[in-house]
């Protein structure tokens, strides 16, 4: 399970873990936890497997910048493969907020899935919002 709870390799110390009771997900019955993760310490963790962040981010310290950053996750009863997981954030930087929620639902394991890109997506400009903040920030 660590690993589940852990994409940035970080140590399962550094995640208070509360379990929240069961729930039935695509008619497999899971546990449900609630992550609260040390964002310092999975900072700590991001830099060190990619060093290239620091540079990206300068000097903003993004334990200040996430204001909130709260995981539930359900895993499955039988074979402990997490099904669904949703994360809440809140960002703020420079007076700007911003609120996300994002829910991923996992329904089958090693199968074959077929991706298509739009047209649309392949001609877009890539946005660095890094920079842009860094850019803000020395107009300051």
């Amino acid at each position: 399970l660590e690993t589940a709870f852990t994409p940035l390799n970080a140590s399962i110390a550094d995640i208070e873990v509360e379990y929240l009771g069961s729930e039935i997900v695509d008619e497999v019955d899971c546990h449900i936890l609630a992550l609260k993760p040390n964002i310092s310490e999975i900072w700590r963790y991001a830099l060190m497997l990619n060093p290239e962040l620091a540079q990206l981010v300068g000097n903003i310290n993004v334990s200040e910048v996430i204001k909130k950053l709260n995981i539930k996750i359900w895993i499955s009863k039988s074979d402990y493969m997490l099904k669904r997981e949703v994360v809440d954030m809140r960002i703020e930087y420079m007076g700007v907020a911003v609120d996300t929620t994002m829910t991923i639902t996992i329904n089958a394991y090693n199968t074959p899935i077929e991706i298509t890109v739009p047209q649309e997506a392949r001609e877009a400009q890539p946005i660095m919002l890094v920079k842009a903040f860094k850019s803000c920030q020395s107009r300051m």
